[in-house]
């Protein structure tokens, strides 16, 4: 799961969730799910992972989807809650029974049955393209002329299409106006990414894609050909369950409006031009292409599992201490990818910063220690990792000083969430940095509060697209 805290500005056209709310006359199905949004301040939302709506890139987590939902979220004050799934069945099930909010994927009009569903006005609208290699025969289809120049030459001819996509639906529509059908074969394991690439490398002939997808991935598959259309004008929404009515009205309106944004156009640009395809210039650095994210992946890999960490978590600190720079210093001294101070480096045998594993040996080692520190008085891991994300940014004692705090104000010592964190925050005016139980001092709390919420943000995006094994501090999902 994926916890974004959004924050409240102006909606675009001019009305937030609770104005709209005011405003509809209260009818069948769709206020429950306006309501239940609008209550818990937070949208629920599956999305797929591929190399155009969500995947990460370099450390940061990137995608058209996932950035327009973080409009949406910022624009309406809500958290954004997002599962990963590349099962399209899967997710519409999920909509149905009320685990999301919203399906946030490619689904093109008129693929999911409307008595289940009901679509959003659409996002963007493409073209559906053949993709095939540019010269050369046709490996399955034998001696059938190699280069389809329309969409009737497709006769008789083997389309492999993702069974994570709503592409199949074009497929049969196209092969019952044919006079001899295509074989479509359905591949429920690849996306459309894996099937580009198959089909580069020559074990298939042909699938398909949308025009702004070839536009997005032209360059880097120099060997293909997208130039056939197979269907013109085609339309993708979000879905959200049937009748919902005031639910699917709001986002309606939104869309419409956001869609003349010029921010709308910026996403468009950075995900469906051609120059889009700079996101491809490491491919190794993209978790859709290469599954790296960094350099460092080995090392961490091999030091996270000595002390039965994540090392998914450890890459994400490593990101915010450094952005995977294993040179960088701070201004108050610390240094390496984990940005260890000098105290703590001695501490923990470390004895050049700049060696990466030595540092990334030192900083887990330094978790380990905090985490087992303050195991017996906080037993939750979920709760634990808070506390020991804000000790590692801030120092142990700042953080002691916010839980005695909590103690002298009647509030929980053990729970991070508006207890340890609400007079960590304190700790910034003289009130209650002078207080007798605070030993010590002044903190600059803004540091700590961040790191702890942006570690935990970037590691839920990690975990829900890099592949790694559920150790310690998986609870904090």
């Amino acid at each position: 799961m994926i916890c974004l805290t959004g924050f409240i500005c102006t909606v675009v056209f001019g009305h937030n969730l609770e104005n709209f709310l005011d405003s509809k006359e209260e009818t069948n199905i769709g206020n429950g799910k306006l309501e239940k949004i609008l209550t818990h301040k937070e949208l629920r939302v599956v999305v797929d992972f591929n190399t155009i709506n969500y995947f990460i890139y370099k450390g940061e987590p990137q995608g058209f989807q996932y950035e327009i939902l973080k409009e949406f979220c910022a624009d309406n004050g809500l958290d954004l809650t997002i599962d990963a799934t590349n099962n399209l069945p899967s997710a519409i099930g999920g909509l149905i029974h009320d685990e999301y909010d919203l399906v946030a994927k490619n689904v093109f009009s008129g693929y999911v049955n409307n008595k289940l569903v009901e679509y959003t006005q659409p996002l963007m609208k493409t073209k559906i393209m053949l993709v095939q290699r540019k010269n050369g025969k046709a490996t399955i289809d034998g001696n059938v002329p190699y280069l389809v120049k329309n969409r009737g030459e497709l006769a008789r001819r083997t389309v492999h299409i993702s069974g994570n996509t709503s592409y199949g639906f074009h497929m049969q529509k196209l092969s019952s106006d044919l006079e001899c059908p295509i074989s479509v074969v359905t591949d429920t394991s690849a996306t459309t990414e894996q099937l580009l690439e198959k089909v580069s490398e020559g074990v298939i002939d042909y699938t398909i894609c949308s025009e702004k997808t070839a536009n997005f991935v032209g360059s880097h598959f120099n060997t293909l050909d997208f130039s056939t259309p197979i269907a013109f004008d085609q339309e993708f929404s979000w879905l959200v369950a049937n009748k919902s009515t005031k639910w699917k009205e709001y986002l309606d309106t939104w869309i419409v409006a956001f869609k003349q944004s010029d921010r709308y156009q910026e996403i468009c640009e950075k995900y469906y031009s051609e120059s889009a395809n700079g996101i491809f210039s490491q491919k190794k650095f993209n978790s859709i292409l290469g599954g790296k994210l960094s350099d460092y992946d080995d090392v961490v890999k091999s030091v996270a599992s000595v002390y039965d960490f994540d090392w998914r978590l450890i890459s994400s600190i490593i990101y915010k201490e450094s952005r995977f720079d294993s040179q960088a210093k701070s201004t108050v001294g610390a240094s390496g990818l984990m940005q260890l101070m000098p105290i703590t480096a001695k501490l923990f045998n470390v004895f050049d910063t700049s060696v990466p594993s030595e540092n990334i040996r030192g900083g887990v080692a330094y978790l380990s220690w905090l985490d087992d520190t303050f195991a017996p008085v906080i037993p939750d891991e979920k709760e634990r990792l808070k506390f020991v994300l804000a000790s590692y940014n801030v120092g142990i004692g700042h953080v002691m000083d916010a839980r005695r705090l909590a103690m002298k104000y009647n509030r929980n010592p053990s729970v991070w969430d508006d207890n340890v964190e609400y007079f960590l925050m304190k700790k910034s005016e003289a009130a209650f940095y002078n207080d007798p139980v605070v030993e010590h001092g002044y903190c600059r709390s803004a540091e700590p509060l961040a790191f702890v919420e942006k570690v935990l943000d970037r590691y839920t995006h990690y975990v829900n697209i890099i592949p790694g094994e559920e150790k310690k501090s998986l609870a904090a999902l």
